[in-house]
């Protein structure tokens, strides 16, 4: 049993993540059970497993995380973001269209949700063009815009061929070839 309240807890896994000390990050997260921190902590808890490997449970800590009103739509983007690392495109898509069918446009998730599945489908020049869009439209998360931009260099990566682009799993492989995961805990953002 922990001595921290849960904003205390969610500060210190805040600390650890910025330190890269996953298990403390995850002990403390782990302890938020409910209250106003608790679909945040769903969420880094999904992204700390996920940067750790542990991909079928960073997904299961996402899911938990699109049930809190809070984070859902960044959740379900990230869910989006590990499936198409792991090469799920049709999970990728089922989830990303779900932002695509609840979010307006003027909202920047909208324009990723959008680009990523536009590059599943090989579109490379459109999913470049609408997640920069994005990028213009979001002015409070700058990790997120920074991760796009890394995606972008990966689909221009692509589109010049400097990547084999052959087969089901281009976009993959451009990420694998990158070695980046698109996947930042967005600790101010969250």
């Amino acid at each position: 049993m922990s001595s921290f309240d849960s904003e205390e807890s969610f500060f210190l896994a805040l600390n650890a993540i910025s330190k890269g000390s996953h298990d403390r990050a995850i002990n403390h997260l782990k302890e938020i059970n409910s209250g106003e921190y608790h679909g945040r902590a769903q969420y880094l808890l999904g992204a700390e497993y996920a940067e750790i490997g542990m991909y079928e449970r960073a997904k299961q800590f996402f899911q938990a995380a699109i049930a809190e009103e809070s984070v859902r739509e960044m959740a379900i983007l990230q869910k989006g973001l590990l499936h198409v690392f792991l090469a799920e495109n049709d999970d990728a898509k089922l989830c990303l269209s779900s932002i695509l069918q609840n979010v307006d446009e003027e909202n920047p998730l909208y324009w990723f949700a959008h680009g990523i599945s536009l590059s599943l489908d090989a579109k490379y020049q459109e999913a470049i063009d609408s997640l920069s869009k994005g990028i213009k439209l979001n002015h409070v998360n700058e990790p997120l815009n920074q991760d796009m931009q890394n995606y972008i260099a990966s689909l221009s990566r692509l589109e010049l061929g400097e990547i084999d682009s052959s087969g089901k799993n281009s976009v993959t492989k451009t990420l694998e070839v990158n070695n980046k995961f698109l996947l930042t805990n967005y600790k101010d953002d969250v």
